[in-house]
């Protein structure tokens, strides 16, 4: 790409690159502030959360039955218990772990399924009818009660006591367990009932909702919930509101560096290449940044005349009075320096910086044909902009 190709560019592409330098640095200032906040806050903080945990348990019974009772054969969850029908029924429960908090470690605990007998006047026996050791989240329990001992149970109260109006049978399960959760001690027990009630000799009722550990849900009879929740001291990252999100301060710090180290280092390259332009070619950067307003013409003896009196400013300067008074920038070259002007009824206002020695010649090549040096126009296009000024001190 030639000089003249250079040139053209330059001035097309100015303003954009202008803009880019602004939003890099902005990038960079923002990033260095979130950057530098950030290191003014602890990165991490101590909070006490509540981490909720729960065992939940499920009962099941069945028994063999003829199919005139039951189409599977089997006695369904619920069903009364008939002696000369389930002399034998199996009775099962599991046990899992739920809840946010994950199982404790260096898990202890028993649990045990028991059958009991009991009457309105406290008489009762009871036998255990398995038990199992806790050493993990889930563990189950099951065994089958065998009605005709039970029977028996009954005979032998009856032989030393009078008979009883209630009797209850009762299977149940209690548990308890301890261990280590999230690092701090953890225990629990609980229990759960199954109430059959003897409302005929050998003919047992379930009793759903009397006993158990939610006695207004029979969901909760069949799953048993225990639940519990233990308070836990963790360190986590410290958190900032910026409007609407919420951002940890060892993010802040990352990005706020990134965002600082990449917008300065774009707005030092923008910066170095329109210096470098600017000081290449700063006619083209001086036309550029007045825009429309600025008029190329040609040097003469008029304006060392002019610079004798004139009012040094600088080219935001310049632009400003083309705006407020609806002036042309006289824009020339001349002596390796490059001037810029505004000629007003009380005085001229001038902008001078070195300019390379082709300077004229290459700005010409860039210049549209309206725009290329024509002194006469531009001197009687000044007289009259003087002429519609008016002269008096006060006005001006």
């Amino acid at each position: 790409m030639n000089a003249t190709r250079w040139r053209a560019w330059f001035r097309q592409t100015i303003g954009l690159y202008e803009g880019l330098s602004t939003v890099a640095w902005t990038v960079a200032l923002a990033g260095a502030l979130l950057w530098a906040g950030a290191l003014l806050l602890p990165a991490t903080q101590t909070v006490t959360r509540p981490r909720p945990w729960a065992v939940v348990g499920q009962w099941h019974y069945t028994a063999a039955v003829p199919p005139s009772v039951s189409e599977t054969g089997r006695l369904p969850l619920g069903a009364p218990l008939y002696r000369p029908l389930t002399p034998r029924v199996t009775f099962a429960f599991a046990a899992r772990w739920e809840g946010e908090a994950p199982p404790p470690t260096a898990l202890e605990g028993q649990a045990r399924l028991w059958v009991r007998l009991q009457d309105e006047f406290g008489w009762q026996r009871e036998t255990v009818l398995a038990e199992v050791p806790i050493t993990g989240p889930r563990w189950q329990l099951k065994a089958a009660v065998n009605l005709n001992p039970i029977t028996g149970w009954l005979r032998q109260r009856e032989r030393v006591f009078p008979p009883a109006r209630n009797y209850r049978l009762l299977v149940g399960v209690t548990w308890q367990a301890q261990g280590r959760l999230e690092g701090q001690p953890w225990q629990a027990q609980g229990a759960s009932v199954l109430d059959f009630r003897r409302q005929a000799p050998n003919f047992y009722v379930l009793q759903v909702g009397t006993g158990g550990p939610d006695a207004a849900s029979a969901a909760a009879w069949w799953a048993p919930r225990w639940e519990g929740a233990l308070e836990v001291t963790q360190t986590v990252p410290r958190q900032v509101a910026l409007g609407p999100w919420r951002v940890t301060v060892p993010a802040m710090r990352v990005w706020g560096l990134r965002a600082a180290l990449a917008g300065g280092a774009l707005w030092l390259a923008l910066s170095g290449l329109l210096a470098w332009l600017r000081s290449r070619w700063p006619e083209v950067y001086a036309l550029a940044l007045l825009g429309p307003a600025a008029v190329w013409v040609e040097p003469g003896p008029w304006l060392a005349a002019v610079l004798r009196d004139a009012v040094r400013t600088s080219l935001d300067g310049l632009a400003h009075l083309a705006r407020q008074w609806g002036e042309p920038v006289l824009v020339t070259c001349e002596a390796a320096r490059l001037v810029a002007m505004v000629r007003l009824p009380e005085a001229a206002y001038v902008y001078e910086e070195p300019c390379p020695p082709d300077t004229p010649e290459a700005a010409a090549e860039t210049m549209p044909p309206e725009a290329l040096p024509q002194p006469e126009a531009a001197r009687a296009e000044d007289q009259q902009n003087r002429a519609e000024v008016s002269h008096d001190p006060a006005e001006a």
